[in-house]
């Protein structure tokens, strides 16, 4: 039996019987840009109390190099805080949403180099290494690492004074809620400002959720793009070889699977949380003050940082690198590298996309941690109003970004315009 189709002029099976490729509507384009690009985007994985703009800026890099999506989900990655279970604190400072008042004048700086053998401390002075033993208080040291991001939310209202700054509480800190009537007081420590009693009700709720929206939807973009990669076999790969518009989307498939195993170990942590510390009692003592901090005992055995093995923003990026190494192995195996017909704009901007995108895994770290701050007597959070350091940071940050995204994000643009070219001249196709 036969059937007579009716096709739009310019319909083509490019010599293939089971393949019709009709010419692509506007929204065509645009639907397989959303699909395969913009959505997977928007799934990159957030830290506990990060804020709109960070959250913005990460989504914007992500779509313009989806290696800067993958950061992220390795540290988280390497963190894992979901698989430790019964300890509500543990789990929360595993996933970076614990942090502490930490005195910031004179800087005491400091680089672990190799926390088995010790810590090498930075002299303000005269800038010179200084050797430092591994054990010492978890809340006197300054993690170069460690500093909280202005645009993070804190969980309470405070006020820093000057010489005061926020870090995140080291892994190596043994952490544990004091029981209600308990005093919080280190018998080795003499500190003046620690001589009061403090009180809290044991094991206060910390608030998380899993976000299962953005699991599903990575999950869903994770297999769209896998059938994308499937249906551009064949003949599409025999055209343009290795340039092929559907081998683009590898990147971004492997950042929505890297994201979906990240989200599976990490909780969603909406604030960070302030941990009641000596330091912390110090800057209240010299203007300074805290509210809805959480308190926990602090004692000789918990104060003193034992040897433990801690992943570092480098340790990440290395695994960011490798695992964004992914699409480029995907490509070859299915393309072979090989250039086919297509042409060598086509295959410069494609690769330089898919290139630069792997790489920027690590100098997309540098772009926050690069951008100076000081929380010293400059903002206070919980009421929602900034300071002019406030408003200088974020500044300071989109512009930052945005230089970031005009060096690296030209590949990915001038792919984005080879690749709707591509899809003009090859059709939208459907195997029959």
């Amino acid at each position: 039996m036969n059937f007579t189709l009716v096709v739009p002029n310019g319909t083509t099976n490019h010599g293939n019987p089971h393949l019709l490729c009709t010419p692509p509507k506007w929204y065509d384009v645009a639907l397989f840009y959303f699909a395969n690009y913009f959505a997977h985007a928007a799934t990159v994985v957030s830290y506990p109390g990060q804020g709109t703009l960070e959250t913005a800026l990460a989504v914007v890099k992500a779509l313009l190099l989806p290696g800067t999506g993958v950061f992220p989900a390795a540290e988280t990655t390497l963190r894992h805080p979901a698989l430790i279970r019964g300890d509500a604190l543990a789990q929360a400072n595993r996933a970076r949403a614990l942090c502490m008042v930490v005195k910031s004048r004179p800087r005491r700086l400091c680089f672990v180099n190799n926390p088995r053998r010790g810590i090498a401390a930075l002299r303000p002075n005269n800038f010179q290494l200084e050797r430092l033993d591994a054990k010492h208080r978890w809340w006197e040291c300054k993690s170069a690492e460690g500093r909280v991001s202005m645009g993070s939310t804190i969980h309470g209202e405070f006020k820093l004074p000057r010489g005061y700054d926020l870090n995140y509480v080291p892994l190596t800190a043994s952490l544990e809620f004091a029981k209600p009537g308990e005093v919080l007081v280190d018998p080795g420590t003499t500190t003046e400002s620690m001589t009061g009693p403090m009180f809290l009700d044991y094991s206060p709720r910390l608030e998380s959720t899993y976000n299962f929206p953005k699991l599903f939807v990575s999950l869903a973009q994770a297999t769209w793009a896998c059938v994308t990669l499937y249906r551009a076999r064949g003949d599409q790969i025999e055209r343009y070889g290795y340039a092929a518009f559907g081998l683009t989307v590898a990147p971004y498939a492997c950042m929505s699977i890297i994201n979906i195993v990240a989200n599976l170990l990490a909780p969603d942590y909406p604030s960070i949380f302030l941990v009641r510390t000596p330091s912390m009692d110090e800057a209240e003592a010299k203007g300074g003050y805290c509210s809805g901090e959480l308190h926990v005992k602090i004692n000789p055995e918990s104060a003193v940082m034992h040897d433990e093995y801690t992943y570092s923003a480098a340790e990440s990026g290395i695994l960011g690198v490798l695992l964004s190494l992914t699409p480029l192995a995907i490509i070859g195996g299915l393309s072979h590298f090989r250039n086919q017909k297509s042409t060598s704009i086509q295959r410069g901007f494609t690769m330089s996309w898919v290139v630069f995108g792997i790489f920027t895994a690590v100098n997309s770290a540098s772009v926050y941690s690069s951008v100076d701050y000081d929380w010293s007597g400059q903002r206070l959070l919980g009421n929602g109003r900034f300071s002019s350091l406030g408003y200088a940071y974020k500044s300071s940050l989109v512009l930052r970004n945005i230089y970031f995204m005009a060096v690296w994000g030209v590949a990915s643009i001038g792919g984005m315009v080879v690749v709707g070219k591509m899809i003009a001249e090859y059709g939208i196709c459907t195997w029959i």
